[in-house]
């Protein structure tokens, strides 16, 4: 098929010289000789009836942006900073500035083995609280671990409360996902297609004598001005 339509299409292209009018600065006219060049492409009506269907044009939807975790590192952040502004109050002290240091590392290390973090708040507030219980009377360190609990609760309480805030967000994008893909369903449905029609018209042959397409051996056949149903069926 592609034989007979390279055959029906006619390209052509000419370079030459021509005479031109202008005019000049002064507002004068004149003729001159200048190049020109020229292309044309002819096609007879029989290639444009056996023509290859055109590819259609689709765009491939894009998913709506998910939302970003709002809680990445809040509650972390909390319990670290909540324990280590207590051991600041006390950073007078050599055990206290080493807990101040190594604190972070520590908290680190046990997220990093999948510990909950709560679980760390409490290991961090009960080393804290044996800290300060050893290096002041024992009347400042029940203080001081006292304010470690309440400020390792009120983290607590602040992670559950942003935790329940991502359940329902993702709740709401899980149900905004599920109808993006059921509104893009089938969207490529044209190209896959057009691909059937391109694997059909490569398969097709021509007939001069009775001017027909078909495809051989199947017995499929229609005139080459109703291509269409052959390719589309």
């Amino acid at each position: 098929m592609s034989a007979v339509v390279n055959a029906e299409t006619r390209e052509a292209s000419e370079l030459g010289i021509g005479l031109a009018v202008g005019a000049d600065s002064g507002g004068d006219l004149g003729i001159g000789v200048v190049p020109h060049f020229q292309s044309g492409r002819s096609v007879s009506l029989l290639a444009k009836q056996l023509e290859p269907p055109a590819k259609p044009k689709v765009r491939e939807p894009r998913p709506p942006t998910p939302p970003s975790p709002r809680s990445a590192g809040t509650h972390e952040g909390v319990m670290i900073g909540a324990v280590l502004s207590l051991g600041l109050c006390f950073i007078l002290t050599p055990a206290t500035l080493l807990f101040l240091f190594m604190s972070p590392v520590v908290f680190w290390v046990m997220v990093k083995r999948r510990v909950q973090v709560e679980v760390c708040g409490v290991i961090l507030s009960v080393i804290l609280y044996l800290i300060l219980a050893v290096t002041f009377p024992w009347g400042v360190g029940l203080v001081a671990g006292l304010l470690a609990l309440a400020l390792w609760l009120i983290a607590m309480l602040l992670r559950q409360r942003v935790d329940a805030d991502e359940k329902r967000i993702m709740a709401v994008w899980g149900s905004t996902m599920k109808r993006w893909e059921d509104s893009v369903k089938g969207w490529d449905d044209p190209l896959k297609r057009w691909e059937e029609a391109m694997k059909r018209w490569d398969m097709l042959f021509y007939c001069p004598r009775c001017d027909h397409v078909y495809i051989p051996q199947t017995g499929h056949a229609a005139p080459s001005s109703d291509m269409a149903a052959l390719l589309w069926q």
